[in-house]
């Protein structure tokens, strides 16, 4: 159950509250590093967003492998526990994890990177994007709601190693920026990788978790102690981040797909360029 104003409100929020200045001092040290290295070569704003590039990659590893780490965490030192709630038909409650400070931990540090993500964002671009706003937004609530309900923790600890597919991606946006790397095998590579992670982490394994909870919650639903409107809230969320997915996958193939044919339409004016000149010289 919620308690607002209770101990476990209060320290998820001062957690979370620590975690954004934490994630913005990492976005200035980026910033620092990438105005010595590129400075008088690289715009400003460039500078700017390249920065927020880099902080979104260190986020992305940091969180998959919390998320990893903490998924493990909850099955070693919870295992009996589990396996008592499995055969009691309560194991979706996960009211046991409510005081694993680790666990809540990893939470609160991805937490306030969405928030932290989002000023970044703001100082760069000079807006934060609707669609960032909408899943930044969705997920950070989404994050908040299951750590103080303790319910299905183990969800949110999952859907960290979604960020498996960000480094990738903005790796590939590096090369697309770097004339020495742009079109090359290791821009290819970029964002083929991004691709296939992106399917299997963002596309799959979000609908997966959720058709699993909803499963779960149905067939255990007379043996739990979790409010309807919990149970819905929840679904609700969950549905809204697998739509979010899908509309980021679209966006990107449709980006991918102009990147490709903007490469073919430079490949053949090259080649007509070529002819003439050659045709010129002849």
């Amino acid at each position: 159950m919620i308690w607002l104003g209770g101990s476990d409100t209060w320290k998820i929020c001062a957690a979370t509250a620590a975690a954004v200045p934490l994630w913005l001092l990492c976005y200035w040290l980026l910033l620092l590093v990438h105005s010595s290295l590129f400075e008088g070569r690289v715009p400003p704003s460039e500078l700017r967003v390249r920065s927020q590039r880099w902080l979104n990659i260190i986020h992305a590893v940091v969180a998959t492998t919390l998320g990893v780490l903490g998924f493990a965490r909850m099955l070693s030192l919870r295992s009996v526990v589990l396996q008592q709630t499995l055969e009691q038909n309560t194991i979706m409650l996960g009211e046991d994890l409510n005081d694993d400070f680790v666990i809540e931990g990893i939470l609160c540090l991805t937490t306030g990177y969405f928030f932290a993500d989002m000023l970044c964002s703001r100082y760069a671009l000079g807006h934060v994007p609707r669609l960032e706003l909408f899943h930044h937004t969705l997920s950070a609530v989404q994050f908040i709601f299951q750590m103080l309900t303790h319910w299905g923790l183990f969800v949110p600890l999952l859907l960290q190693t979604n960020e498996m597919s960000t480094p990738p991606l903005h790796l590939a946006w590096l090369c697309e920026h770097s004339s020495h790397l742009k079109g090359t095998v290791w821009h290819n590579l970029a964002l083929l990788s991004f691709f296939v992670l992106f399917v299997v982490g963002r596309i799959l394994m979000a609908p997966a978790l959720l058709i699993v909870v909803s499963y779960q919650t149905w067939k255990y639903s007379p043996f739990t102690c979790v409010p309807q409107w919990q149970q819905v809230e929840s679904f609700v969320m969950m549905g809204g981040y697998c739509a979010v997915q899908f509309i980021f996958f679209r966006d990107i193939v449709a980006f991918i797909g102009r990147l490709r044919s903007g490469e073919k339409k430079n490949s053949s004016s090259n080649n007509v360029d070529a002819k003439r000149k050659k045709a010129k010289s002849s």
